[in-house]
């Protein structure tokens, strides 16, 4: 008899699951900047994915016929070279296609894991109060005492430019704000019914937190990391426009814009592609993040 017991539960636990996404899935549907967002984003990642077989060239060839009298070719007067060819004669196309993955991955990448540490930090901060709640809130104070992108710069600074010293400076500067997110919910639902009710069966503790707790906060961590995503790949391009970024030849759309700085009034369009790609990447991810607030926020809801 327990152990159908047992069993009926899992099948009501595993049908409300089921509904809540079913629910989730058809409003976003109805949400025009969740559709939007999300077709953005898809063709970004899309890009990135199959650039070796979308891009015409290979980013890093220097092409003689690229330099049409020592100046770089603009956009549609080669048909070899679609959007022309920067000022070393390489295909601005392939460059911006491969500058993609390099966005992607550091904005993804940094963001996940400055957002698994922080939500694993601010949920046990939340949950456990005391001097443990008041030493991780003093570290995210400091943290959140210097803007991102000057703490970002300060650690590629001491750590020298490369991939690698990108991420972790990226994350760094962004675990510490996804902390107090985490910290906030987990006060607030450490004190409702159902986890007091657990507590008072026996649960042990690491099972409240990723059972009730973390499950519950997912929705407004999940907003924060896209809207971090759109931060990250904002700042990778920033601080690959001061040289700190990516090296060459792996191209990047910062140090594409800081390449055709010289350039700038004989071929705009050298500066303004790749800028756009920052933007429209940006833009992207931050109106999918106002979609997924718009239809995860319950207060949002009902007033809509």
């Amino acid at each position: 008899m327990a152990v159908d017991l047992r069993v009926n539960q899992k099948e009501d636990v595993s049908s409300a699951r089921l509904r809540q996404w079913a629910d989730f899935f058809r409003r976003a549907k109805r949400s025009k900047p969740t559709l939007v967002g999300a077709a953005m984003a898809l063709l970004l990642i899309v890009i990135a994915v199959f650039a070796p077989w979308l891009a015409p060239h290979n980013p890093a060839t220097q092409f003689r016929d690229g330099l049409q009298f020592g100046l770089p070719y603009a956009p549609f007067e080669n048909s070899k070279f679609p959007l022309g060819t920067d000022h070393l004669g390489r295909d601005v196309l392939s460059r911006l296609l491969y500058g993609s993955r390099v966005s992607l991955l550091v904005g993804f990448t940094s963001v996940l894991v400055a957002t698994a540490f922080g939500v694993v930090v601010g949920l046990i901060s939340g949950y456990c109060g005391g001097k443990i709640d008041m030493l991780v809130m003093r570290i995210t104070d400091v943290i959140m005492a210097f803007p991102s992108f000057l703490l970002s710069l300060a650690i590629l600074s001491s750590l020298g430019p490369g991939l690698t010293s990108l991420l972790f400076a990226i994350s760094i500067s962004r675990w510490a704000s996804t902390a107090r997110l985490a910290r906030s919910q987990a006060l607030v639902l450490k004190e409702c019914e159902y986890v007091e009710a657990a507590r008072a069966l026996g649960m042990g503790h690491l099972r409240i937190l990723t059972r009730y707790i973390f499950p519950n906060s997912l929705a407004p961590i999940l907003v924060n990391l896209t809207m971090d995503i759109a931060g990250a790949i904002l700042t990778e391009a920033s601080l690959s426009f001061l040289g700190l970024g990516v090296q060459p030849p792996t191209p990047s759309w910062g140090m594409m814009v800081n390449e055709a700085r010289g350039y700038m009034f004989l071929r705009p369009s050298l500066v303004f592609i790749p800028a756009f790609a920052v933007a429209f990447a940006v833009l992207g991810f931050s109106i999918l993040g106002d979609g997924l607030r718009d239809i995860l926020d319950p207060k949002l809801r009902g007033s809509r």
